[in-house]
C-alpha cells in the first residue's frame, strides 16, 4: 500500500491532464454498486449518499475540485461485474473505493486488467502454520486440572495452619495431648463405676436387703 503522506503523491499539473476525457468533460464518472443501503458503511439510497464510503469519496472529490475544478458523478450498476465492465469499456473513469483486489474479472485477476489505487482500507494478512511442540509445549486438560487442585489444596493448608497457630496462642488447641486423652478416659471410667455401684445399692435396698452399705 502507499504511505499516508500526500506530499509523496502530488497532483499532476493541469497541462498534464488537459487531454483526459474526464478533464474535458468536467466530471469524473464513478461506477458504483446499487443504489443499496449498507447502513453506516454507506446508504446510497439517500440523496446525496451518506456513510463511510460516500464520505471517503467526497473527500477525494474535494481535491479534484480544488486542483482541476472537476467534480464526481456516480453511475449505478446492480453487480460488481457490471461496475468493472463500465470501467473496462471506458464508460466510467473509476470505481468506488470499496472494491477488493483479490478477486477476478472474467478469466483474469483484477490487478491484471485494471490500474489499482493505493489500499484505502484493510488489515494485514498472514499465513498460519502449526507451532513446534518442542519450543511451545501445550498443557493438557489433566495438567490444568492438577494445577488447579494443587492450588486449592495449598490455600486450604495455609488457612488451616494459620487457624492452628491462632488457637495454640490462645490456649485453645485444636488437638489434645495423648496423655490428656488417657486421663479423661480414666476419669470417665471411674465415674461410670461409681454410677453402677450406686445403682446396685439402690436396688438392694428396694428388695429388702440389709441397708448397711460398705
Amino acid at each position: 500500500t502507499c504511505k499516508a503522506d500526500a506530499n509523496l503523491f502530488p497532483f499532476p499539473p493541469k497541462s498534464a491532464v488537459q487531454d483526459e476525457d474526464w478533464y474535458i468533460r468536467g466530471s469524473v464518472n464513478i461506477a458504483s454498486l446499487g443504489p443499496y443501503n449498507w447502513g453506516y458503511s454507506g446508504d446510497y439510497t439517500a440523496t446525496p449518499p451518506v456513510g463511510f464510503w460516500p464520505s471517503y469519496l467526497s473527500a477525494i472529490e474535494s481535491y479534484f475540485i480544488s486542483e482541476y475544478n472537476v467534480n464526481f458523478t456516480r453511475s449505478f450498476s446492480l453487480s460488481s461485474d457490471e461496475v468493472l465492465t463500465a470501467v473496462y469499456n471506458g464508460t466510467a473513469d473509476a470505481s468506488e473505493p470499496y472494491f477488493l483486489m483479490n478477486d477476478h474479472f472474467g478469466a483474469l485477476s483484477r490487478t491484471r486488467q485494471f490500474e489499482p489505487s493505493c489500499v484505502v482500507l484493510g488489515s494485514d494478512s498472514t499465513f498460519f502454520t502449526k507451532k513446534s511442540n518442542s519450543n511451545n509445549a501445550v498443557l493438557s486438560d489433566g495438567a490444568y486440572a492438577g494445577i488447579v487442585i494443587g492450588g486449592v489444596v495449598l490455600i486450604a493448608s495455609v488457612i488451616f495452619l494459620g487457624l492452628l497457630i491462632f488457637k495454640e496462642t490462645r490456649g485453645e488447641p485444636l488437638f489434645m495431648k495423648l496423655s490428656d486423652v488417657d486421663d479423661d478416659i480414666k476419669h470417665s471410667n471411674y465415674k461410670n463405676k461409681q454410677a453402677n455401684s450406686s445403682d446396685i445399692e439402690i436396688i438392694a435396698v428396694s428388695e429388702g436387703a440389709p441397708t448397711t452399705i460398705i
